[in-house]
C-alpha cells in the first residue's frame, strides 16, 4: 500500500542557506536527524485527515465542530506517543467528539488499506543540497515502515544512516535510548553537531530535549500553534522555512 516514486532527479533546485541553531559556523559538517512521517512525508494521521475523516464524517453523516475537533485530534496525537496501539486512542477519540463507536474499525481499515505516503515539495530539495555542503543526513523514525518508504520513494542514497527503534531494538523516541545506540553504532556523530527535524514536540521535540540536542519542529498544518510560546524548539512549515525562520 505504500506509493512508489521513481527515485529524485539532479535538477537544479531552490537554493537553501542553512540556518546555525548551534552557534557553531555553519561551514563545518552538521549531522541531520530526520523524521519521516509528517517531515519529509505525508503520515497516516495527516492522510486520515485529508481524505479518511471527511469521507467517514460525509457518510454517516456525524456530528462535527471543527475546533473541538482539532482539539481532540491534538490530544490523541500526544496519546498516541505512550499508546503504541491506534485502538484506544481512536476509542477515545471517538468518546470525545460524541461519534458511534461502531466506526472505529471501518476508519482502522481504510486508513490501513488505503494510506500511501506522499512526498513533500521541500523534501528532496533540502536532501539534495545538505548533501552538496557535505552535511550527514540520518533517518530516525518510530515507525518501522519507515526505511521501507524512503527506499520505495528514491529517497534512500542521500542517507548515511536508516535507523528505526525497531531496528535498533531501542526504546521509540522520545526516549533517549535511540540517540545511544546510534551513537553506539556510529560514534563519528559525535564530531560535530547533530540537529533534529521532525513534526511532533511530544516524540522529536521530547527527544532532542533527552539528548541535549536542538531541535526544529516542522508543523505544516498548523496544528501546534497553540504550543509555540511553550516549547523549547523552533518552529517552521517546511524544511525551507529554516533558513528564513533562523
Amino acid at each position: 500500500m505504500c506509493l512508489v516514486i521513481p527515485a529524485a532527479s539532479s535538477r537544479t533546485q531552490p537554493d537553501i542557506h542553512w540556518p546555525d541553531p548551534t552557534g557553531e559556523s555553519m561551514a563545518q559538517r552538521l549531522n541531520w536527524f530526520l523524521d519521516f512521517d509528517e517531515t519529509l512525508a505525508t503520515s497516516p494521521l495527516t492522510w486520515a485527515l485529508k481524505y479518511a475523516f471527511p469521507r467517514l464524517i460525509e457518510n454517516h453523516q456525524l456530528a462535527y465542530d471543527a475546533a473541538r475537533f482539532e482539539q481532540a485530534i491534538l490530544v490523541a496525537q500526544e496519546r498516541s506517543n505512550q499508546e503504541p496501539d491506534p485502538r484506544p486512542v481512536l476509542h477515545a477519540l471517538f468518546e470525545t467528539l460524541g461519534w458511534p463507536h461502531e466506526y472505529e474499525v471501518p476508519l482502522l481499515h481504510d486508513i490501513m488499506n488505503n494510506y500511501a505516503p506522499e512526498l513533500f515539495d521541500d523534501a528532496v530539495p533540502f536532501l539534495e543540497q545538505a548533501r552538496a555542503r557535505q552535511h550527514r543526513l540520518y533517518l530516525v523514525s518510530n515507525n518501522p515502515m519507515s526505511v521501507r518508504h524512503v527506499e520505495q520513494l528514491g529517497l534512500a542514497a542521500y542517507f548515511d544512516g536508516l535507523y528505526t527503534a525497531k531496528l535498533l531494538n531501542s526504546q521509540p523516541k522520545p526516549h533517549r535510548g535511540l540517540w545511544d545506540e546510534i551513537v553506539r553504532a556510529r560514534p563519528e556523530i559525535q564530531d560535530y553537531p547533530t540537529i533534529i527535524v521532525g513534526d511532533d514536540p511530544w516524540s522529536d521535540g521530547l527527544f532532542a530535549e533527552n539528548c541535549g540536542l536542538p531541535c526544529w519542529i516542522i508543523d505544516r498544518m498548523n496544528r501546534f500553534t497553540s504550543l509555540h510560546d511553550s516549547k523549547p524548539y523552533r518552529w517552521a512549515h517546511t524544511l525551507l522555512e529554516i533558513a528564513a525562520d533562523a
